[in-house]
């Protein structure tokens, strides 16, 4: 929730503010709406989202005027889904400028700056709340915002260490699993290697390139005997359970791809919880995470994908 006052901006966590600004959760209209402020001193005019529609990585401002007879006290902005406070944990960030003390009229755009941005928001439509407070009077009014985007779902898949008998070449495109036998007539798909490596005693996800110069499966129709080995791009992320599980988009997994920093240098060390965004054989961006996790060379690995 984005919360102003006449000196600061403040940002909570959570919701905070007295029940009388909260209350009355609106229907969405998609235009202007304000709640019953009949004889309330403070007004709300021209509320809009510009762009109406977003897609993860990209924001909206927030437009609209706000007058008062007296000393503006405080503005809330709040994203809201149906009658439930979206505004923090699912995929949105609102920020804004706080007005000066004394101030009866302000801009949301052109004074405040106040905008919406989206991360990995669900797409749908959702509502932005503006209260006004000037001492004990208030107004509201509420607009539309559209989160748009190509839904992605999430689907699990096992991946065996290179002394177990699953497989552990993966297609991340397909979010499939192959073993030896089967991946080295398509090894330009295969996207990671998963096994165990001697040199360091350590679980990893290699590049199929890497995994080709380690030797793995040499008598095994494995990496080492394959022409074609890809040296894919991945990138490790730290990103909570909950976080990972609020990807919803491709192009929320294309703005993690642009905003994390450093590729993994030929193969990353496993561990449960580990998160990874893969830039694929066919430049498709793919968000893992390992769910389950069995230490050795004849261990495993489980790993959630979106596909």
């Amino acid at each position: 929730m984005q919360v102003w006052g006449n000196v600061k901006k403040v940002t909570l966590g959570g919701t905070t503010i007295g029940a009388m600004v909260l209350a009355s959760m609106l229907t969405m209209t998609g235009c202007l709406t304000k709640d019953d402020n009949s004889g309330s001193k403070v007004s709300i005019s021209g509320l809009a989202a510009n762009p109406a529609s977003v897609s993860a990585g990209h924001s909206a401002d927030i437009e609209g005027s706000v007058t008062s007879e007296a000393a503006l006290t405080g503005i809330t902005v709040t994203v809201w889904k149906g009658t439930e406070n979206v505004t923090t944990g699912k995929g949105f960030t609102v920020t804004s400028t706080a007005p000066g003390a004394g101030k009866t009229a302000w801009n949301l755009k052109s004074d405040g700056s106040v905008k919406v941005a989206v991360a990995g928001a669900a797409t749908g439509d959702y509502t932005v709340k503006v209260v006004a407070m000037a001492g004990t009077d208030s107004a509201s009014a509420t607009t539309g915002l559209t989160v748009s985007g190509t839904a992605v779902t999430a689907t699990e898949v096992t991946l065996g260490s290179n002394q177990n008998a699953a497989g552990g070449s993966i297609d991340l495109d397909a979010m499939t699993v192959y073993k030896h036998a089967d991946a080295k007539a398509i090894s330009g798909k295969i996207d990671l290697y998963y096994a165990h490596s001697a040199a360091d005693d350590l679980d990893k996800l290699f590049t199929p390139a890497q995994a080709k110069v380690s030797g793995f499966g040499a008598t095994t129709n494995g990496p080492a005997t394959w022409t074609t080995a890809n040296a894919t791009e991945f990138k490790e992320i730290d990103m909570s359970e909950s976080a990972f599980n609020a990807i919803s988009t491709q192009e929320a997994i294309d703005a993690l791809w642009t905003a994390s920093a450093g590729l993994v240098d030929k193969s990353a060390e496993v561990s449960e919880g580990s998160t990874f965004v893969v830039n694929t054989d066919m430049a498709k961006k793919v968000l893992i995470r390992v769910t389950a996790y069995t230490a050795g060379d004849a261990g495993m690995i489980t790993i959630k994908g979106t596909k």
